[in-house]
């Protein structure tokens, strides 16, 4: 009754749900008496819910009806709408008359779930989720839980489950665990490292729009309907993009069968019902009779396949972590595939087969889940106040020490009736190995029970017994726990980069910038600082501009990139109406940033030459659509980008810019195969982005050898100007000026390059300005005024007359004081640089 003990695996095509009883992990079954429920939902005409295989059952006549009458509107059953969690996406039911979101839908799949358990009405939970996952759609899996009737969600990463579970079953002690979680919408591989016992995640890498439906489209694409062309005329079916998707959704359902069997057959054959198809082209009736072998599903799966182990030996060589010591865990039902299974023995290890691949995580999640304290309102409401309320303040459901100590504490309070004056408690573990004797409870605060000893790596169930000073039994509540001995969970940590978006002077562009601290992999909870940030624009008093602070995620290759190419998060808007004064350009700033978890987050904005402090909480985040014009637009200004790049002067490697084309011609294909569905749009956006950060990081890369050849230049001129100068300090800060050189060249940095440049540049200037005096000062107003007309002076006249009046004192005695003064007033009449396209508010480094 203390700690929370269901967990729930909440996937893209099959859910689960497992309960902590006694220190067994159970799985509890539906109505079918199966471990798992498709994760399916439909509504019928007489406006009923129906959840899993009935609403299955449902699919492909659904499908086969919106084929035939070519209309999608009158849809009714859905299915992978946790791919769409976190955005604005709406599924609208013709019997319901009402649209849902995905967390609507996937309420329904939770509630049928909490069914499962008849003897208890729980209101606590642990729910899993893809390691990738970002904020918005961790969100909306907590407002999911939340229409299902939970009062209480704690969320978990998928791969960490899996991990706890086989941690549970094999006693690990110390290995490096990669978890290779192919489920069926979305794809995570996790490295978790197991030592003593305690596991902790420490790098992970993935795809939101990676599983099963990917391998399904594509043999409906590859395989079925090539088939289907051969036999028949259906030119009309493929040349309308609206009919098309019609006919690939009718075509999944067989391609998912087709897809379960030939993993574990050989052959299959793929036979339709009479009537389901329309006619062809010629009028002939279409039915599919196809035979497939596992041979012709390799090529057309291969692909995909490679695709998650591409990223999962990103995750290994990042890591640099050695294949033959790895422990390969297998999740999700496409893993059963002889195809993935092989290709992961030739490329990364040969996978370990101990854990049930459809059922680990929710049973990891249950295990988790015993790591919570129930909330108090929760615990009262279920309370049975005539039993003494005990309390276990210090207790730890998880350890990888052989004994404990633990706090047994009376809840007065709670107790309804007479509480013995004397109260004595015996703990026993239900293996008989253990016993305390009877202990008595004297203090209001509670009294310890010492060197409580468990059998090892085995959950370890205890009884505990209240009597009163006659030796009779009182009835209490709780009256058992379960420690789990030889394994311990991590703390969970940051899935990515949290940063935000600035304005980044040298490349004149908006970038994504990392706040220190809130580095991937972190663990929650988490605080980040960045400080001496700079305001872009003036700032007046009851002006409508505005300070704008994006927030994004980001992954490690994103630092310095398009912001736009990461996940967007939230944006704080301080507005003018904060400001009593004016506030020029150039103010500085600093914010810091509190990660709680994924749905806790906030951010404190300072300014403190303003004394402005301000605190700000994010509320709920959806992602926006995209239509399939903006997809076209995004390839074609991508793709316009690559061609302006590869017609410049920069140095750059031609087979990587050639594998980035390849790779959006890629995209762009499957967009185009199926334009209309909504899924499809987001996963093309998601991976238009992480191309798009590809090119950036080489267009950041291919300016390196001309910055390096600048910045060599100038501190080669640093040290000239030195050795002719008298300035100690200066002289002193070359030393530790070609460290930062030397280092900075090694990490290709360009970022940092620019910054030393700028400091370089500061410094000659200085010791020229030391060295020629006045003389640097008149030769400023005399090249101005041999190239007056190329500057564009905001006052013409005004700027005349400064040179003039500057050329006749600079033949008159001059001071430097004074020639120093009219090329400031000057400087002045230039224009500032322009602000970025789309940047005015935001901050600037």
């Amino acid at each position: 009754m203390g700690k929370i003990v269901h967990g729930i695996d909440l996937g893209t095509t099959n859910s689960a749900l497992c309960k902590i009883e006694r220190g067994e992990v159970k799985i509890k079954k539906n109505q079918e008496q199966k471990d798992t429920t498709i994760s399916c939902v439909a509504f019928n005409r007489k406006k009923s819910i129906l959840v899993g295989t009935k609403a299955f059952n449902m699919l492909k006549q659904d499908r086969v009806t919106a084929q035939k009458t070519q209309s999608s509107t009158d849809t009714n059953v859905y299915i992978e709408f946790k791919r769409t969690m976190g955005t604005d996406k709406k599924y609208h039911s013709s019997f319901m008359n009402q649209e849902f979101s995905s967390e609507h839908l996937s309420a329904e799949v939770l509630k049928t779930l909490k069914s499962y358990d008849k003897d208890e009405d729980f209101q606590s939970v642990v729910i899993t989720v893809p390691a990738m996952f970002d904020d918005n759609q961790n969100a909306a899996t907590i407002r999911a839980a939340e229409l299902a009737g939970f009062k209480q969600v704690e969320l978990l990463q998928e791969p960490i489950a899996a991990a706890m579970q086989y941690g549970l079953d094999s006693s690990v002690k110390d290995a490096k665990i990669l978890v290779f979680d192919f489920g069926g919408g979305t794809f995570d591989a996790a490295l978790i490292d197991a030592q003593e016992g305690v596991l902790q995640v420490k790098d992970t890498e993935g795809d939101n729009k990676l599983g099963g439906k990917n391998l399904d489209l594509a043999i409906v694409n590859d395989l079925l309907i090539p088939k289907l062309k051969n036999e028949y005329k259906i030119d009309s079916y493929l040349e309308n993009d609206k009919i098309r998707s019609l006919l690939v959704d009718a075509l999944k359902k067989y391609a998912d069968e087709a897809k379960i069997a030939l993993s574990f057959e050989e052959s299959y054959d793929i036979l339709s019902n009479m009537g389901e198809f329309p006619e062809d082209d010629n009028g002939e009736e279409i039915e599919l009779d196809f035979v497939i072998n596992s041979t012709d599903l390799e090529p057309v799966l291969s692909p995909i396949f490679q695709r998650a182990i591409d990223l999962t030996e990103k995750l290994i060589k990042r890591n640099n972590v050695d294949k033959s010591k790895l422990t390969l865990l297998l999740v999700g039902g496409p893993t059963f595939s002889p195809i993935l299974r092989q290709m992961l023995t030739d490329q990364i290890a040969v996978p370990n087969t101990s854990v049930d691949p459809m059922t680990v995580v929710a049973m990891g999640a249950a295990l988790y889940a015993t790591k919570f304290d129930v909330k108090e309102e929760i615990i009262d409401e279920q309370r049975d106040e005539t039993k003494l309320q005990l309390e276990f303040p210090s207790l730890k459901s998880h350890t990888v020490e052989d004994n404990f100590d633990f706090v047994v504490k009376v809840n007065k309070a709670k107790t309804q009736g007479n509480v013995p004056n004397k109260i004595f408690c015996e703990v026993t573990n239900s293996d008989g190995s253990y016993s305390s004797g009877k202990i008595e409870i004297t203090s209001e605060f509670g009294d310890i029970i010492e060197d409580v000893s468990l059998s090892k790596n085995k959950p370890n169930n205890f009884n505990v017994n209240i009597t009163n000073e006659n030796g009779s039994k009182v009835e209490c509540e709780p009256n058992e726990f379960t420690v789990f001995q030889g394994l311990e969970p991590g703390s969970a940590t940051l899935p990515y980069n949290y940063g935000i978006e600035i304005y980044d002077t040298k490349k004149d562009k908006l970038v994504f910038e990392i706040i220190p601290g809130l580095e991937k992999n972190n663990t929650f909870p988490a605080l980040g600082e960045k400080s001496g940030l700079k305001t872009t624009s003036d700032i007046k008093p009851g002006s409508e501009n505005s300070i704008k602070i994006p927030v994004y995620q980001g992954h490690a290759d994103s630092i310095g990139t398009r912001a736009i190419n990461s996940n967007f998060v939230h944006v704080i808007e301080i507005p003018s109406s904060e400001f009593s004064k004016f506030c020029p350009k150039g103010t500085e700033v600093n914010i810091q940033m509190t990660v709680n978890s994924s749905s806790d987050v906030s951010l404190n904005f300072e300014i403190p030459s303003f004394d402005i402090d301000l605190d700000f909480k994010f509320g709920e985040r959806t992602q926006q659509g995209v239509s399939s014009e903006e997809i076209d637009e995004h390839l074609e200004n991508i793709l316009s980008d690559i061609e302006d790049f590869e017609n410049s002067d920069k140095e750059f490697d031609s087979s990587k810019i050639d594998k980035i084309k390849e790779d959006i011609n890629r995209i762009k294909s499957n967009f185009e195969a199926n334009k209309i569905d909504y899924d499809n749009l987001i996963q093309t956006k998601d991976n238009l982005k992480s191309s798009a950060t590809e090119f950036d990081n080489l267009d950041n890369a291919s300016a390196w050898p001309s910055i390096e050849k600048e910045l060599k230049k100038d501190f080669y001129k640093l040290q000239e100007e030195a050795e002719e100068s008298d300035n100690s300090d200066i002289k002193k800060s070359i030393e530790t000026i070609e460290t930062q050189l030397k280092s900075i060249i090694d990490r290709k940095d360009v970022k940092a390059a620019e910054e030393l440049k700028d400091r370089i540049g500061s410094l000659i200037f200085k010791l020229i300005d030391n060295k020629h005096g006045v003389d640097l000062w008149i030769s400023f107003i005399y090249d101005w005024d041999k190239n007056f007309d190329s500057h564009p002076w905001k006052d013409r006249s005004q700027a005349r007359m400064l040179i003039n009046q500057g050329k006749s004192e600079a033949t008159n005695n001059p001071t430097k004081d004074r020639m120093q003064q009219i090329v400031n007033s000057l400087f002045n009449l230039l224009p500032r640089d322009n602000q970025p396209k789309g940047g005015n508010g935001h901050l600037g480094a």
